[in-house]
């Protein structure tokens, strides 16, 4: 991943909300002291732990054996920047206990650019061990990187990840920790080719950039006229990346953030351009890995190839075989190769239906039905489906 911090960072006190407790513990009860950590130095990157708790009453709850559902009541990790909603799907992981700690270790590494809620409820404990523990609620939030001091406000990911990319490719996103100043990109971003000269046109210029309501991703389109073969910018300019080479897509530091804070430091990604991508993602090529009944673990989908991050978060659904959606938390993975779900309730014995709309593309904006560059046929007046369907089965 690139841009990753090398060093601990340990937001303990974010944000914290205590809740009243309606009964009144003893005096000289454990009083919790909740932390998400982001390390990235530690396998999976990062725990929610709980400490000061009382030892006895963590003796107990280790040998009570919990079921996930019975661990995730006393402490658990959502994704987003409030408290958990009742039906809220938890980040799996696992559970352990050390000394008079209780700690959450997420089964995947937590995305830098996802806020991310940490919520312990001791009156669960107390419900199930009885004794010395309070009963009181406690949460943390983190809100991407943005909880780190002012002015460390960073550029923490760029899509797609692949250090390989086709020489048509259609567009970057770029992924901030913290809302950004609007009107800048033009000047802050360049794209420099292996003999240190600048691409000049590369990129689309807008009036109006293309932020997601939050400011955090912005959409950078290479200019579609230089990748459509018909079109005269191609004819006279080619496209903006040629197979072969080497380049380094440079974003400078003096942009600024939302409260006027320029960022931290600059970024760059490198990668080299192979064939331009004319063809069409075949949803017939790419492999489900069906999970087990009676758990939440991921159904997953693999691709031959990388596909657009943002589309893969949206247009694919898990329904029941009676058209039913299902409820659950997406990971993008592999280099935007891997897809995975898992539902808010285990899976049950059955037929289940992935509808994948047809908007679908690939990194060169290829979709399910119709190939970038190659206009339609004159009066072809034939509806491409709006959705295609994969069927797996769980057992």
């Amino acid at each position: 991943m690139p841009n990753r911090v090398t060093a601990h960072v340990v937001f303990a006190a974010c944000a914290v909300v205590f809740w009243a407790s309606a009964c009144s513990p003893a005096a000289d009860s454990p009083i919790a002291d909740l932390i998400l950590r982001i390390d990235s130095t530690a396998p999976n990157h990062g725990a929610a732990e709980v400490s000061y708790l009382d030892l006895e009453a963590l003796d107990r709850l280790q040998r009570s054996r919990p079921t996930l559902e019975e661990w995730q009541e006393i402490l658990a990790v959502y994704a987003g920047g409030e408290e958990p909603a009742p039906d809220a799907t938890a980040v799996l992981g696992t559970y352990s206990i050390s000394g008079d700690t209780l700690r959450f270790t997420p089964r995947f590494p937590p995305m830098t650019t996802q806020s991310y809620v940490a919520r312990y409820d001791g009156a669960a404990l107390l419900k199930r061990v009885g004794g010395r523990v309070r009963n009181e609620r406690k949460t943390v939030v983190i809100t991407g990187w943005s909880s780190a001091a002012p002015g460390d406000t960073r550029v923490v990911h760029v899509y797609p990840t692949s250090d390989r990319l086709p020489a048509n490719l259609l567009k970057l996103y770029v992924l901030f920790s913290a809302p950004m100043r609007t009107g800048e990109a033009a000047a802050r971003i360049r794209l420099i080719d292996d003999s240190g000269g600048e691409v000049d046109d590369a990129f689309l210029n807008v009036p109006q950039e293309l932020w997601d309501p939050d400011k955090r991703r912005l959409t950078v389109l290479f200019d579609p006229g230089r990748i459509k073969s018909d079109l005269r910018p191609h004819e006279e300019l080619g496209l903006p990346l040629q197979e072969g080479r080497a380049y380094t897509l440079t974003i400078d530091s003096e942009w600024r953030d939302a409260n006027g804070a320029t960022l931290a430091s600059a970024f760059e990604k490198r990668f080299t351009v192979i064939a331009a991508d004319r063809v069409s993602p075949a949803p017939s090529e790419w492999r489900i890995a069906a999970p087990a009944r009676n758990t939440r673990d991921y159904l997953t989908l693999d691709f031959p190839e990388p596909l657009d991050y943002a589309l893969l978060r949206r247009v694919i659904i898990v329904k029941r075989s009676s058209g039913e959606p299902i409820a659950g938390s997406i990971v993008i993975a592999r280099d935007d190769r891997q897809w995975l779900f898992s539902p808010a309730q285990p899976w049950a014995a059955g037929a289940y239906i992935l509808e994948i709309g047809a908007e679908l593309e690939d990194l060169a904006g290829n979709n399910l039905t119709h190939v970038f560059d190659r206009p339609h046929a004159p009066g072809d007046r034939t509806s491409p489906p709006k959705h295609v369907e994969l069927r797996f089965n769980v057992r």
